[in-house]
């Protein structure tokens, strides 16, 4: 399993990533990071939909997942 897990931090940032692939595959993800309280509380959310599909029909793989994190210091 190729997975890992993001703490959410004290600084604003965030990137969105769309993939399209053979076979009309097609994987979109979403990481946001938010800082609620300057240096006190930050919100960090993760999302995933991916759709892989495969040469042989109807071979298919469908994963989709959502992660949140907070931190208060």
């Amino acid at each position: 399993i190729n997975t890992s897990v993001n703490g959410a931090s004290f600084k604003t940032g965030g990137s969105v990533e769309v993939r399209y692939g053979r076979y009309d595959s097609l994987r979109g993800s979403l990481d946001a990071n938010l800082v609620l309280l300057e240096d006190e509380l930050a919100l960090r959310v993760s999302m995933l939909d991916d759709h892989t599909k495969y040469e042989q029909r109807p071979a298919f793989n469908r994963d989709q997942r959502v992660f949140g994190a907070l931190r208060y210091d």
